[in-house]
């Protein structure tokens, strides 16, 4: 998995992780991946969800943690000043 995005004033903040099912672990030091078999969240449980946490971060809103549901994609951005965005 891996994303970026860029802020309005111009600063580029890219972060990249890679998780291989066979052998249940990362493929790189960026992150720490955890699989959480059951995960609610907004009253809705969700199976087989993957916690990516990022490890180094540089700028206050920078996302810090990705939960990846296998049903449904990104399910929840958690930012390096305490905000979250849930998608459902």
């Amino acid at each position: 998995m891996s994303y970026s995005y860029n802020r309005s004033f111009g600063e580029s903040v890219s972060e990249n992780s890679t998780y291989d099912f066979v052998l249940g672990r990362t493929r790189d030091g960026n992150s720490v991946v955890k699989l959480i078999e059951e995960f609610e969240l907004n009253d809705q449980v969700l199976f087989g969800v993957l916690q990516l946490n990022f490890k180094d971060t540089e700028v206050d809103d920078e996302i810090t943690s990705i939960f990846y549901s296998k049903e449904l994609g990104v399910v929840k951005l958690v930012f390096d000043n305490g905000n979250s965005f849930s998608i459902i």
